[in-house]
């Protein structure tokens, strides 16, 4: 473990709390099967805005947690739904690259899960109203100084006369809205070996839309095309009051 990650722990699980807001897109997957390792592929789904095509999802997830094993920290993830070529394990996420302003955090997601992490980026989170609709922004930076390149900016209009129902249990879909626990299986390589771990986030769930853009500082996965595109509600939730638990990885 790298040594930043003092205080995250060998085993048991990883919890955290705050807010996060997330939304899924299509993308090309040809480019997205440049990003991952030769062994996984992405898995494939029929296009709600194309005929006849066949895409991918990234997963955008920004994040302020306000309580965890190694304190508060803020986090941008970015994620491709994938399988292994040879397995027959279910449908996962391969995080392509988190962001973090934790050097403890960013140890901890990569010695624990074996997540491409960077630490020492520079957050600026906002919130505010446009015609009367909230919203949420958050820019990420490669790092604080005020000349540092822009990874990416994300902003989420959220409903803010909607109120969650009693839902209890497993939510029924990715981006169903209330208050109900989201269960998220994942991919990571450690040690040359494939493991797998859960995510389950539970909390408050809002529909949004939501904005992004990318700027020169992001990495490879800038080939996706994320850019500057309006997301659809059923697609983009904002999750306040959250409490995250990621589960040790077991082999995949």
């Amino acid at each position: 473990m790298g040594m930043g990650c003092a205080g995250c722990g060998v085993h048991g699980p990883w919890q955290q709390q705050g807010w996060m807001v997330t939304y899924r897109t299509e993308v090309d997957p040809v480019a997205a099967s440049r990003l991952l390792p030769p062994d996984l592929t992405p898995v494939l789904y029929p296009s709600s805005t194309k005929v006849w095509t066949n895409v991918t999802y990234a997963d955008v997830t920004a994040a302020q947690y306000s309580q965890s094993s190694v304190g508060g920290f803020n986090e941008l993830t970015i994620s491709l739904p994938t399988l292994q070529k040879q397995g027959t394990g279910p449908t996962s996420g391969m995080v392509l690259q988190s962001y973090t302003d934790s050097t403890q955090a960013s140890d901890c997601r990569s010695a624990r899960w074996g997540t491409n992490s960077s630490s020492g980026s520079g957050f600026k989170i906002s919130h505010g109203s446009t015609l009367g609709v909230p919203y949420v922004s958050v820019e990420v930076k490669t790092s604080s100084s005020l000349f540092a390149k822009q990874i990416a900016t994300v902003t989420f209009y959220y409903n803010k006369s909607f109120e969650a129902g009693q839902e209890t249990g497993v939510c029924k879909d990715d981006y169903q809205v209330g208050n109900c626990t989201l269960w998220r299986p994942n991919l990571g390589l450690l040690g040359g070996k494939w493991y797998a771990f859960d995510v389950n986030a539970t909390g408050e769930v809002q529909p949004v839309l939501s904005r992004t853009s990318v700027g020169s500082g992001a990495g490879a996965w800038s080939s996706l095309d994320l850019g500057d595109s309006f997301i659809p509600a059923q697609r983009a939730v904002y999750q306040q009051n959250s409490e995250v638990v990621w589960a040790d990885p077991v082999p995949a």
